[in-house]
């Protein structure tokens, strides 16, 4: 899976732009969540870089990298910039997975299937449609729906905070890694003993 995010974010709010790492901890930790919920996988290790520009009005790292090592051995490769010039993403990003049959591809508002079939001749690979992607507000708006009714109900919401530790970690982990160049192993930082 490849996930990449790219944002004009200038201007991002002056917290922002006195933070450490206003990359990994403002805006990472949302794809860091929608990649483990598209994969239904946790992360296991990442190593990651991060830095900031010349011309960046912030004060921390706003550009990164990171590659993690999924369950199952499944390898992701972020990749964000929110202070990019030229097209930006929308606040999904496009993400990317490559299999034996095609290319799944999430570009909101759509979701499809690349297959084979593209050449020198022909760079427009076939394609056919999934499904529509919803907006992140219906997103959010769902998420509160079924908090409160889990509330009602009286059970664990399937978006809870044990589980958001997963992406919590993914963050701390790739902040680490940005700054000593190392592997980092997740479960160090699940680890309260």
């Amino acid at each position: 899976m490849t996930h990449y995010f790219r944002a004009p974010y200038y201007s991002w709010g002056e917290f922002r732009h006195e933070m450490l790492d206003p990359l990994f901890i403002e805006m990472s930790i949302h794809h860091f969540d929608l990649i483990r919920a598209l994969l239904g996988r946790n992360p296991v290790s990442v190593w990651a870089d991060s830095w900031n520009t010349p011309y960046s009005q912030f004060s921390g790292d706003i550009t990164g990298i990171a590659h993690f090592t999924m369950e199952d051995r499944f390898p992701v490769t972020y990749h964000a910039d929110a202070i990019s010039s030229g097209d930006m993403t929308d606040w999904y990003g496009e993400i990317r997975v490559v299999g034996e049959i095609g290319t799944l591809t999430m570009l909101y508002p759509d979701l499809y299937i690349e297959r084979k079939g593209a050449n020198h001749g022909n760079r427009s690979a076939p394609r056919d449609e999934v499904m529509p992607v919803s907006s992140p507000q219906k997103g959010q708006l769902a998420a509160f729906e079924g908090f409160l009714d889990a509330i009602e109900n009286r059970r664990i919401p399937e978006s809870n905070g044990l589980d958001n530790l997963n992406s919590l970690a993914m963050v701390f982990a790739a902040i680490d890694s940005s700054r000593d160049q190392t592997v980092k192993q997740i479960f160090d930082y699940l680890s309260f003993g």
